[in-house]
């Protein structure tokens, strides 16, 4: 049940590269070589941290469901949204509010304190409308910074 919603990242990777944007996927290390349908698939960033730090550097902003890579972005400079849906009934105790209190000090809804307002916890799963209303409402509210030539 952890698994990505890969009709609807997609959907999103279609409607942003349809609007111009540059997409490149970075998939599972288990399938760090698989092709995700004709999009970019950087397998290098899959199964190295030093590339994979860097790809999201220099990248536009980065977008992830609940996973470990997200911790790289966290503690980078570049704009991010993260879908994470959570649930005191969740199987997986790291979707549960509790854990988000007690290990992360922020409660489901909050933000972490250093984090600039392109730097985004959405609480909500990574379905198609709420990413792309996500992907909307930052660049409406302060725009997503293009990344240094």
């Amino acid at each position: 049940h952890r698994n990505s919603n890969k009709e609807a990242w997609s959907k999103l990777a279609h409607e942003l590269r349809r609007r111009g944007e540059n997409v490149v996927i970075v998939r599972d290390t288990a399938k760090a070589s698989e092709q995700f349908e004709d999009f970019v698939t950087m397998a290098s960033a899959a199964t190295d941290l030093k590339t994979r730090a860097s790809l999201y550097e220099l990248a536009k902003c980065n977008l992830f469901a609940a996973n470990g890579p997200w911790y790289l972005a966290l503690f980078g400079a570049r704009p991010w949204l993260m879908f994470n849906a959570v649930s005191p009934d969740d199987h997986f105790d790291a979707n549960k509010p509790d854990m988000w209190k007690d290990f992360h000090g922020i409660a489901a809804g909050e933000q972490f304190p250093w984090s600039r307002p392109d730097q985004r916890i959405i609480w909500k799963g990574d379905d198609y409308e709420v990413m792309i209303n996500a992907w909307d409402e930052l660049n409406i509210n302060g725009g997503i910074p293009v990344a240094a030539e």
